[in-house]
Parts: structure tokens; sequence; C-alpha cells
């Protein structure tokens, strides 16, 4: 059997309903030689999850890999690179779709290279979230991303949307699977700065807003992701805003913690950082972390 262009990786856990949405998706993808790499972490539904993959066996190459202990989506995304046989590797989350022409757009920006840009190993596409009870939509359209910088400023880490050359994992690495979150992030900061990346300006993936949770709630957890990337990234920033967003942007995940002591230090950074436009929303929330913080240290019960 002819190795495939593209290898898609799907991590799941518990939601056979929504796999079975993204697989459909997946289903009316138009391009030739398309590999299907579902890995289920550890599911408690692992027998629903696995009837949804069989219902599809027909019009997908798909296969599974069962993890026996759960590990989280960056443990799961690992598992299926170093499976993927593709030239190019996609990523989509089980409760998201794509839209009909994605890959297809994708490999062919790839192929024509139109910028002709000697680097290129990332085509991302625009996207949008859809509330599926009140199906409100927004949309999220990205200028270039070319820099680190831009990375930042825009706040963009939707492996979701993105098409990404095999060989680009063996120059950066995997996702990193000791962050508690921000892997996607991570990942995204290290190609970035190794290689360039292009656009379909299409909005091409629906990312679906649902009951169940998208991702963790803990926000200690995504704090101390957050605070990861500014330790190994902030540096690296030139940009004044982009680096005033990830102070901003990690300052409001230590006051959502509780921990009102960092959330002070890092908002007064982005205060710091911050144009004349921006200062009032910061000195908000600065302000706000010196109010409870004050409030804490006093030794009154703080309201979640």
């Amino acid at each position: 059997m002819s190795a495939p262009t593209i290898s898609a990786v799907i991590p799941t856990r518990n939601r056979p309903r929504l796999l079975q949405g993204a697989l459909a998706s997946v289903a009316l993808q138009d391009v030739p030689d398309l590999e299907v790499i579902v890995v289920d972490d550890a599911s408690e539904q692992g027998a629903e999850t696995a009837g949804v993959v069989e219902a599809f066996r027909e019009h997908l190459q798909i296969r599974t890999i069962r993890l026996t202990h759960q590990g989280g989506t960056g443990r799961a995304r690992n598992v299926g690179v170093l499976a993927a046989r593709g030239e190019y590797v996609a990523f989509l989350d089980d409760d998201d779709l794509w839209h009909p022409g994605k890959l297809r757009k994708q490999l062919a920006r790839f192929q024509t290279n139109p910028r002709r840009l000697p680097r290129l190993g990332v085509v991302y596409t625009w996207h949008q979230w859809v509330d599926e009870t009140t199906r409100r939509v927004r949309v999220r359209r990205r200028p270039r991303l070319e820099t680190l910088d831009d990375l930042f400023r825009w706040s963009y880490n939707t492996p979701q949307t993105m098409l990404i050359r095999r060989t680009c994992f063996d120059s950066v690495g995997l996702f990193d699977e000791h962050m508690p979150t921000k892997q996607d992030f991570d990942l995204l900061a290290r190609l970035i700065q190794k290689f360039q990346f292009d656009a379909v300006e299409e909005i091409l993936v629906s990312c679906r807003d649902h009951a169940g949770p998208r991702r963790t709630d803990d926000y200690r957890a995504r704090a101390q992701g957050a605070e990861i990337l500014l330790q190994r990234y902030a540096r690296l920033v030139r940009d004044p805003r982009a680096l005033r967003e990830m102070y901003y942007s990690v300052g409001r995940l230590h006051l959502r913690a509780q921990a009102f002591d960092q959330a002070a230090v890092e908002l007064g950074t982005a205060l710091r950082l911050a144009r004349l436009p921006q200062k009032p929303r910061h000195l908000l929330f600065f302000a706000l972390a010196g109010a409870r913080r004050f409030l804490a240290q006093g030794g009154r019960r703080i309201p979640a």
C-alpha cells in the first residue's frame, strides 16, 4: 500500500456523538490518499467510540489507536503524529468540523506555493466558533502569521485549522506533554521560528461550543501553562503589543485562579506596556487584582 498524502489525527475521549460529526466532515474531504488516525485517550465509552469508527470504514482509510491510560490531548496527538505515514499531518478535535474542500485547498497552497516561501511548513485557514445551543457564530479571521510576535499578538493557537509538513516535527519536536495546558501554543511558537506559515483566507473550520467542556476549567492549570509560555518566549517577542497581550492573558488567568499576588504582578506589567487607548481596560483588571489581594489578606472569603 502506498503512503498517504495526508494523515488526519483525531484525539477523542468519551464523546462518540461529537466524534461522529467530526468524522462525517472528514469523509467529505476531496483529497486522494487520506488516512485517518483516531486516538482514543482511554475512554470509558470505548465500545461506543469503536462503533462510530467502524461505521466510517467504508468511506475512509481509518484506524484506531486506543491508549490504556489517559494522557491528555497533547499525548494523544503525539501518538497520532508518530503513527502518521503521510507527507502532511492535519489535526481535528472530536468536537470540531472541517468544511468541504479544506484539505484540498491547503494541499494546493503547498503544491503551488504562490508566495514562493522557501521554508513553507504550515498552511492554516480561518475558522469560526458555533454555539450548538444558540447557533451564534463568531468568526475568527487572522492576518498572515509570519513571526512569533504575530502569534502572540493575535493569540492564535488553533491546530485544527493547520496542515503541517510531517518533517517539521522532526525539526521542532512534538507537543510538550509536561505542560498542563497550552501545548498547542507552544508547538506553534516553535514552528513559526523555523518555518513559514501561509493561509487559505477562507472559513474552513467550525469549532463547536457545546455543553461538555472544550478545555479544562482548571484555571490554575491554565495559568501554569501560560506562565511556561511567558518564561519561554517573552524574551523573544519584540512587539510591545504582543508582549502586553502575553502578560494580560496570564494575569487574567491568575485572577480567575485566585492567585491574586501573581495576577497583580502580571497585570501591572501589562498596564505599563499598554498604549493609552488600552490603559482603562488594563487598569480595571489591575485594580481588581489588587482589591481581591487586599481582601484575601484581610481574611475575608473571596467568591469564585
